[in-house]
């Protein structure tokens, strides 16, 4: 009888640690790869020499893009933008313009704090930050219309 109780016992457990194990298999996602376009929800920064330069891209696909240079004493620049992310293409496309100006990169890149974007050539890397860590306020900012 108490052979039987560890019998029964262990064929509790075993399909219980398979389960487990399982479940947690599959949890290596390649990192290069964007999972879904959710991830470029956010604020996203570009500093090099004294150029600050970036986005927010929005969940509903719209958003800013925006330039501030401190040394000029002007304040930010901004104007509006739509966005698409399809597999690793992103396309932004400037709504202010009559004309509907776009741009589209290659997303070589994207994690969680670091998108790599490639266009004719030219390597843009840009670091996601929250509203309040941008160096400037989204009030000063001078808006194209």
């Amino acid at each position: 009888m108490k052979q039987l109780k560890h019998w029964l016992l262990a064929l509790l457990i075993i399909p219980a640690l398979a389960i487990g194990f399982t479940a947690c298999g599959g949890d290596d996602e390649d990192d290069d790869e964007p999972t879904s376009s959710n991830s470029l929800v956010g604020y996203w920064l570009r500093h090099h020499s004294d150029v600050y330069d970036g986005f927010y891209f929005a969940s509903d696909g719209s958003g800013w893009e925006f330039e501030y240079v401190p040394s000029l004493g002007n304040p930010p620049y901004g104007w509006t933008i739509s966005w698409k992310q399809s597999d690793s293409t992103l396309r932004i496309v400037d709504e202010t313009s009559d004309n509907k100006f776009y741009d589209t990169y290659s997303i070589t890149y994207l994690d969680e704090d670091t998108m790599i974007l490639k266009m004719d050539g030219t390597t843009y890397s840009y670091q996601r930050v929250t509203k309040s860590q941008l160096p400037f306020s989204i009030s000063d900012i001078e808006w194209d219309d």
